[in-house]
């Protein structure tokens, strides 16, 4: 492996010494994502009902992936 791209958009709150998602170069992308939590905003708010926590992580992932150019469509399972 070449190098790698750490993602960590600025919109999503640290997570200590953790990378929130990671792209590895092969020929074609494949982006690695770190599990997601709730936080609503930059600054690490925890939402207080469950729900927005599950929607703040969610909306995580997808700030994650449009970090690399992608999209929740792109998603493989």
């Amino acid at each position: 492996m070449d190098s790698l791209t750490m993602l960590n958009p600025s919109s999503v709150a640290p997570s200590g010494p953790f990378s929130h998602g990671l792209v590895i170069p092969a020929g074609y992308d494949i982006i690695v994502t770190a599990g997601q939590i709730g936080t609503s905003d930059e600054q690490g708010t925890i939402p207080e009902s469950y729900e927005r926590q599950v929607s703040a992580a969610v909306d995580n992932l997808g700030r994650v992936l449009a970090e690399a150019g992608a999209r929740p469509s792109d998603i493989i399972k």
